[in-house]
């Protein structure tokens, strides 16, 4: 059996297949690069997905109210 390779911790992690409708809801993703944001909600968007990436550094509370104020 072969292991995943490990993922980059700063990497946004993509929408779990089993979660949202894909009609009703709408998934974010927050990762600190927004190239690699446009990377992680392409695939889902293109099953059908309504995906937003927002950068941030949720390390920083700063960062973190500025994202609350921005969705």
């Amino acid at each position: 059996m072969s292991a995943d390779p490990p993922r980059d911790p700063g990497a946004p992690r993509p929408a779990s297949p089993s979660g949202p409708s894909r009609t009703e809801e709408t998934v974010a993703t927050v990762g600190l690069a927004p190239d690699r944001l446009d990377t992680t909600v392409a695939e889902p968007r293109a099953e059908g997905l309504s995906v937003t990436g927002f950068p941030a550094d949720v390390t920083s509370s700063e960062a973190v109210e500025a994202l609350i104020a921005r969705v």
